[in-house]
């Protein structure tokens, strides 16, 4: 991942904001249309934890999924 010198940096709280984190990373492919579903973008880290349960491997398959993953985040 590139990230600008300038950029602030990010820290994630607690497990719900590191989750919304990760959701963020994992849906961006299919938001910018490089792949139609999570599971079908290769170099994902999705794949990890859809093996370790943390995730269904259909997730982030709906439109549903595209809008603004930090809407809820204070």
């Amino acid at each position: 991942m590139m990230v600008r010198r300038d950029a602030p940096y990010v820290t994630c709280r607690d497990d719900e904001d590191l989750k919304r984190c990760l959701d963020y990373v994992h849906i961006n492919p299919v938001k910018h249309g490089l792949v139609t579903r999570v599971a079908d973008w290769p170099w994902s880290s999705f794949h990890r934890y859809a093996r370790l349960g943390e995730y269904d491997v259909n997730w982030g398959g709906s439109p549903e999924m595209y809008g603004d993953e930090f809407k809820y985040a204070e």
